[in-house]
């Protein structure tokens, strides 16, 4: 009697997480209807808010129905390959924002030449501000070093 009232316990804590956890992400799913300002972003996230309940569900169906959990599980996993890639193209989508795929390009690529001209320049700086240092050095201990040349 004990074992049966302790796995009516255990089913019924991971189904209030799963309900709790369903209600939380169809929250944010009606929130993201409501407010449907960037479909093309808005439509990915959404696809991915859906890993929770799919998650949740199969796991305490799962668990209630252990016979059946290879079937589950195999869903489970698909959805969550899917999630991935589509988590994926939410992060291009973000990036490319409405400019198209040559226009995330160009993007890319003159943040790239950016980020180098920083660089080049960040270079140039520590390299003129170690010189004074290298000859106040030398000359500090007598080193036969030659005095910096103008």
């Amino acid at each position: 009697q004990f074992a049966a009232e302790n796995d009516f316990v255990k089913y019924q804590l991971a189904g209030t997480f799963t309900l709790l956890g369903c209600l939380i992400s169809m929250w944010h799913l009606t929130s993201h209807l409501r407010h449907y300002y960037k479909p093309d972003v808005q439509r990915r996230i959404m696809a991915v808010l859906w890993m929770v309940p799919i998650y949740s569900i199969t796991s305490w169906l799962s668990m209630v129905f252990p016979k059946f959990e290879p079937f589950f599980g195999a869903f489970r996993d698909c959805y969550e390959a899917y999630a991935i890639y589509t988590f994926i193209a939410m992060l291009i989508a973000i990036i490319e924002d409405g400019r198209g795929l040559s226009g995330m390009i160009s993007l890319l690529a003159e943040r790239v030449v950016e980020e180098r001209d920083a660089v080049i320049e960040y270079e140039r700086l520590v390299a003129e501000r170690a010189q004074p240092s290298r000859f106040f050095l030398f000359n500090l201990l007598g080193s036969r070093e030659p005095a910096m040349e103008e």
